[in-house]
């Protein structure tokens, strides 16, 4: 299964969406799109293969487990979803800081960098083919989502905030003479 979305923002779905479909229209491979609502209904009649599923919003925490790539552009919510559900992703974004985003995913091998935000046809299915056979893209992104899993990330941010605060109140106590800098 092949998941694209071009986030909630973007509505331009020529972009990355209708690469994605023109690349997998009749294929083996379930391809499920979610447009955040732009022109839903025109790509559902614009592609009305068996193989293709057009949504405006699909919850990710359902679908990503079962999918096998995740095509996007780069946004950084749906690339830490990615991760954490240690799905490998093509990625083309550049604006809003997704170049940014789209550099370290491809640099860590968590998948391939297009490093355009208007990918070709062949482009889109040269890097999801690349992605679905080399082994190495769903290994380092689990690896990641691994290490991720050992964090408790909402204890880690009490303590760094508890930190800051009695920190502040420290600086408080000193300037008003509570301290002693002696």
């Amino acid at each position: 299964m092949i998941l694209v979305t071009q986030g909630t923002a973007e509505r331009d779905v020529e972009k990355l969406i209708v690469p994605v479909l023109e690349a997998y229209k009749n294929t083996e491979y379930l391809v499920v799109a979610t447009t955040g609502g732009s022109r839903t209904q025109e790509l559902r009649e614009r592609y009305p293969q068996e193989n293709i599923v057009v949504e405006d919003f699909i919850n990710f925490n359902e679908i990503m487990p079962i999918a096998d790539v995740y095509v996007t552009n780069g946004g950084y919510g749906g690339v830490m979803l990615g991760i954490h559900h240690q799905l490998p992703m093509v990625l083309a974004g550049i604006h809003e800081g997704k170049s940014e985003i789209t550099a370290r995913a491809g640099y860590f091998k968590l998948g391939i960098n297009l490093k355009t935000e208007k990918p070709t046809v062949a482009r889109i299915k040269q890097a999801v083919d690349k992605v679905l056979s080399d082994k190495q893209y769903k290994t380092n992104v689990s690896r990641l989502s691994e290490e991720f899993a050992r964090y408790d990330t909402y204890r880690l941010c009490e303590e760094h905030i508890m930190g800051l605060l009695d920190g502040k109140n420290t600086m408080v106590r000193r300037l008003s003479g509570e301290f002693s800098l002696s």
